[in-house]
């Protein structure tokens, strides 16, 4: 009886491994599903996808540097919308993190409207996760990997797409940002012009100052040497000073 018993046990553990691997191979070899395969009847997503992507990242950019590395104006920004780094002798400049986290934010949220939840492909079913946006800054360059996971169903096949690859562009950002930063660390309640004029030189940028209001200054630092859609890297912001006179 022991035998026999033991017999149906092994029976039904090598039916349940033979079930689990004909279910794992349909999920992974079923025809119609390609895992990061581009067929010829997803390629027109892919491309569709690839091209918001690209659009989508240098209008982040450019976004980043009129807002002084936010997607908006923060509530800490003058009413023209210009954050505030220096506000009476304290350093509120956003950390490069939190910059990349902006910059991946924007690219995200201008993908999903350049996509437009795909309603321009009627012949299949998109289902779609948020997309995932990697930014690695350096001093001369930035780099985007982008993820964006899609399920395309049409009849009875599924396609997959997820990974759409590496965006590199030349973009001085990092050292725009180490410039400004040590500005800021050095300031006080008198401009260093001279800080500023030492730094434009060395790293070759352009800074223009111009005064806002009476104690609020705009900085503005261009690069010549980072082109973004055909246009000099544009980076702003405000210092705010108080002026000796309300200090009394």
């Amino acid at each position: 009886m022991f035998n026999k018993r033991g017999q149906i046990t092994i029976f039904v553990i090598v039916s349940i491994l033979i079930l689990a691997i004909i279910g794992l191979y349909y999920f992974t070899s079923k025809e119609g599903i390609n895992q990061d395969a581009i067929t010829p009847e997803i390629a027109p997503i892919y491309e569709s996808v690839y091209e918001c992507i690209e659009e989508s990242i240098p209008e982040s950019i450019i976004e980043i540097g009129q807002n002084g590395g936010y997607r908006v104006p923060t509530n800490f920004s003058t009413s023209s919308g210009f954050a505030y780094y220096y506000f009476n002798n304290t350093n509120y400049m956003p950390s490069k993190n939190q910059i990349m986290e902006e910059l991946s934010l924007s690219i995200i949220g201008k993908i999903f409207a350049c996509t437009n939840d795909f309603k321009e492909f009627t012949e299949v079913n998109i289902f779609q996760r948020d997309p995932e946006v990697e930014v690695i800054m350096g001093d001369n360059k930035i780099l985007f990997e982008i993820k964006y996971p899609l399920t395309i169903e049409k009849e009875n096949s599924t396609s997959l797409l997820e990974d759409f690859g590496e965006f590199e562009y030349n973009l001085r950002l990092g050292l725009m940002y180490n410039s400004v930063y040590e500005i800021i660390e050095e300031s006080n309640e008198n401009i260093c012009f001279s800080c500023i004029g030492e730094k434009a030189i060395e790293n070759d940028f352009y800074v223009e100052v111009r005064d806002y209001d009476e104690e609020s200054i705009i900085f503005t630092f261009k690069d010549e040497n980072s082109i973004i859609n055909g246009n000099p890297f544009i980076f702003k912001f405000a210092n705010k000073y108080t002026l000796k006179e309300n200090e009394e």
